[in-house]
């Protein structure tokens, strides 16, 4: 809910966690935020952090993350 949690709140929590954050999309409407990312972690610790840190900004924040590698 975008008067719940901002894109600013959204980007200062990825900020401090993550090596890099490039926003690569981002829609809103009256009910909902979403937005993408590509992100970069030095290590599975600061992916950790940042779920959690994401999740405590309101109960309803979601978060993916998916391996931008690909699968071999």
């Amino acid at each position: 809910n975008p008067s719940k949690v901002s894109l600013q709140e959204i980007v200062e929590t990825l900020n401090r966690h993550c090596s890099q954050v490039n926003l690569r999309r981002f829609d809103e409407s009256g009910d909902s935020v979403e937005a993408s990312f590509l992100v970069v972690f030095k290590d599975f610790d600061q992916l950790a952090k940042v779920k959690n840190s994401l999740q405590e900004l309101n109960e309803s924040v979601r978060v993916s993350f998916l391996d931008n590698k690909g699968f071999v």
